[in-house]
């Protein structure tokens, strides 16, 4: 017996009591990131953050590593590498990065090439990986790829587990309300008339399908008489108001209808209201604050800051600590090299104002020390306490 949670659901379609509220694990979630524009947003929010790392090796001025970092592949720029590398974890739960060396064991020949989890084109075998890299199919041996996993690794496959796994019915809402909005704006301008119920007083032929007119018909063969039609008064309306720049907008009833216009309600929908909290769902997901969003509408240019720094933290610095210490690991000897972003206005305006409170902190016990209300070691504990020292 199937007991894969399920739940009753009614949306522009008409009902459904089947849909499930998680994907399966073997869904190409990178094929989400690439059509679910939320999905998208959310990622590039960190993967843009992320590709503006700056490299240093910890140990000396330059090493080969650090060199590589900067310089990953013959087809991609550092950013161009980084986007790709943290796009495909935050989307698949999972990145690869192919070891191509060109002169086996030199280290000058070696690319970093990172491997694409869009499972239409890669695929896993018992040792090797099939996939497709700038148009041309290849097969890697999997002891020649690194694997880096956004939260933890599948049971049963190489592949890791996606964050988008549990957002299937947020994701299905924002889907199925940009279709309906799509069709409601489709049929912006579309009229549907019907009969208008007969009332006493309005129970008469208006007289415009009185004919008015003989209009010869013009015969296929030249000198044949084709005989002629009647134009009604209908007809006649019609091509005098269609004539003027309005073809096929206006038509003309001989009868009283009632009509009603299918965009008169479009204003009244939000779409927009009703799937806020499935968007928000997805940011939260990525840890994107709410004032780095098209939903952050008490954001100003000091909490956009804080923001962005608490991203940073929370996202950003600890994919390139995972990227920079496997790459330390794999290729030992050749560098130490670390990421940081203390070159950002958001990052370092933060890492000022802690230092300023730190030292605002010191001159106060400082101080109170000198005036004889602590003694020096209260003061010592204190500052430990605050961790400076």
């Amino acid at each position: 017996m199937d007991n894969t949670s399920t739940r009753m659901e009614l949306d522009v379609f008409g009902v459904s009591s089947g849909k499930n509220v998680h994907y399966k694990e073997d869904e190409n979630f990178y094929k989400i990131y690439k059509r679910n524009f939320v999905v998208k947003n959310a990622i590039d929010t960190i993967a843009k953050r992320f590709s503006n790392s700056n490299f240093f090796d910890l140990d000396k001025d330059n090493s080969a590593l650090l060199d590589k970092i900067k310089e990953p592949n013959s087809f991609q720029s550092r950013e161009e590498f980084l986007k790709d590398f943290s796009i495909n974890i935050l989307a698949s739960g999972y990145s690869m990065i192919w070891k191509k060396y060109k002169s086996f064991g030199m280290f000058d020949s070696l690319e970093l090439i990172v491997i694409p989890t869009d499972t239409d084109i890669t695929s896993f075998g018992k040792k090797t990986i099939t996939t497709t890299i700038e148009g041309n199919e290849e097969t890697i041996k999997i002891e020649d790829v690194i694997i880096f996993y956004d939260t933890q690794r599948q049971p049963d496959t190489l592949r890791g587990i996606s964050r988008l796994l549990p957002l299937k019915s947020q994701i299905d809402n924002i889907n199925d309300a940009q279709r309906a909005k799509n069709i409601q704006i489709h049929n912006s301008g579309t009229t549907i008339v019907s009969p208008k119920a007969a009332q006493q007083g309005n129970n008469m032929d208006e007289g415009l399908d009185k004919p008015i007119m003989n209009i010869p018909i013009v015969s296929p063969v030249p000198g044949q008489n084709a005989g002629s039609k009647t134009k009604t008064q209908k007809e006649e309306m019609e091509d005098r108001l269609n004539f003027r720049g309005m073809e096929n907008r206006i038509i003309v009833s001989s009868k009283g209808v009632d009509a009603k216009n299918l965009s008169a309600e479009l204003n009244s929908m939000n779409f927009s209201e009703k799937i806020e909290a499935d968007i928000l769902a997805i940011y939260a997901a990525y840890g994107v604050p709410v004032e780095l969003t098209p939903y952050g509408k008490n954001a100003t240019f000091d909490n956009k800051e804080v923001a962005e720094n608490s991203l940073i933290e929370s996202e950003v610095q600890p994919l390139n600590n995972s990227l920079t210490e496997s790459l330390n690991g794999e290729f030992e000897g050749s560098g130490n090299i670390y990421g940081n972003y203390d070159h950002l206005s958001s990052v370092s305006k933060t890492k000022n104002e802690i230092h300023k409170t730190r030292q605002d902190i010191a001159n106060t016990y400082r101080e109170l020390f000198k005036d004889g209300v602590i003694d020096r070691e209260e003061a010592r504990k204190q500052l430990e306490l605050n961790g400076m020292l």
